[in-house]
C-alpha cells in the first residue's frame, strides 16, 4: 500500500493505493481524511502489514496527530489539534516513528532555528522532550531537515539528523536514542 498526502485548495487530502506498483494504479481518497491547511506527513508503522497502522502528521489550522487502524481507509484524530494560536509546531520537516508505534520522533523549524522533539505517539504535549537544537539553521522552509530511525529500534535506538540548510549537508547522529548527538560531514547537494 502507498499513500499520497497533499494539500489543495487549502485543505489536506490524503490518497492511497493498494496497486501501486501495477502500469496504471487505482488512488482512493481516505474515509475521514486528517484535517490541516498547511501540509501532511504520512508513515505507515514499521509494522504495517501485521498492525495496518498509519499515521499522519499535519500542519496548519486544524491540524493534529491521526492515526489509522485499517490500513488508511480512515484516520481518526487523537491529540495536538491547534486552535490558531502560535507554536512551535507550524513549520514540522519531518517525522520518524519507532518500529513498535509508541514513539515519534519530528523536526521543527520556527524560521530561525532546528529543533528534534520526541514523544509518545500519539503526541501528549506534557510528555513532549525537545532532545536536540540547532540554533541558526532553520529557515521557516519545510525541506531542510530529516530525521531518521533505525529500524531495529530495540537493539540500537539509534537517530540520524541530516540538516540540508549547509552544504555539505551536516548528519548529526545518536546512538543512545538522543541522549548525546554528534556531528558527521554529509555528502552536500
Amino acid at each position: 500500500t502507498l499513500f499520497c498526502g497533499y494539500v489543495r485548495a487549502g485543505a489536506i487530502r490524503l490518497k492511497r493505493s493498494v496497486d501501486a506498483a501495477t502500469a496504471s494504479p487505482n488512488w482512493v481518497d481516505t474515509v475521514n481524511p486528517p484535517s490541516g491547511s498547511n501540509g501532511i506527513l504520512v508513515r505507515p508503522a514499521l509494522d504495517f502489514a501485521q498492525s495496518q497502522r498509519v499515521f499522519a502528521l499535519t500542519t496548519g489550522t486544524g491540524s493534529a496527530w491521526s492515526t489509522s487502524t485499517d490500513a488508511g481507509v480512515s484516520f481518526h484524530q487523537t491529540s495536538w489539534i491547534d486552535n490558531g494560536v502560535a507554536n512551535d509546531w507550524v513549520h514540522i520537516e519531518s517525522l520518524a516513528i519507532t518500529a513498535d508505534g509508541e514513539r515519534f520522533w519530528c523536526v521543527t523549524d520556527d524560521g530561525t532555528d532546528l529543533s528534534v522533539w520526541e514523544g509518545p505517539a500519539p503526541p501528549n504535549p506534557a510528555e513532549m522532550r525537545r532532545l536536540y537544537y540547532l540554533p541558526g539553521a532553520g529557515d521557516g522552509n519545510t525541506t531542510t531537515a530529516e530525521v531518521h530511525l533505525n529500524p531495529d529500534w530495540a537493539a540500537s535506538p539509534t537517530a540520524y539528523l541530516v540538516d540540508r540548510s549547509v552544504v555539505p549537508s551536516a548528519i548529526y547522529v545518536s546512538n543512545n536514542a538522543g541522549s548525546t548527538w554528534a556531528a558527521r560531514g554529509g555528502p552536500g547537494t
